[in-house]
C-alpha cells in the first residue's frame, strides 16, 4: 500500500484449504464475495490463521472471519462475535481468530 493510501474499512478473512472439501468453505465464500464487487471491503484467504493477520485487522471499522466448524452446537452457519483472548495452544495451526485478537 502506498503512503497516504486508504484501506477498506471492512475485512473478510477466509479460511480453509480449498483441495479438502469439508475445509474449503473459507476460499470459496471469499471467492463469491468477490464476484460482487462489494465497495470498501478487502478479501483475504490463507490455509490457516497467522498472527500476521493482526496487522491486516489493525484500523479496521469491521473483520469478518470465515472458516469451516466441527461445533454440532453451530446450525449450518453462525454469526459469532469475537473477543481477544490470550492463545494456550503450543502450534499456531489452531490459532483462534479471538488468539489473534488477543495479541
Amino acid at each position: 500500500m502506498s503512503a497516504g493510501a486508504s484501506r477498506a474499512r471492512r475485512l473478510v478473512i477466509g479460511i480453509g484449504n480449498p483441495s479438502r472439501g469439508d475445509d474449503a468453505v473459507g476460499p470459496l465464500a471469499v471467492e463469491r464475495l468477490d464476484a460482487l464487487k462489494l465497495p470498501d471491503v478487502e478479501l483475504l484467504t490463507d490455509f490457516q490463521l497467522q498472527v500476521e493477520y493482526l496487522l491486516d485487522m489493525e484500523g479496521r471499522e469491521e473483520v469478518v472471519f470465515i472458516d469451516a466448524s466441527v461445533d454440532d452446537r453451530v446450525e449450518a452457519y453462525a454469526f459469532l462475535p469475537v473477543r481477544p483472548e490470550a492463545d494456550v495452544s503450543y502450534s499456531s495451526h489452531a490459532l483462534s481468530p479471538g488468539a489473534v485478537g488477543g495479541l
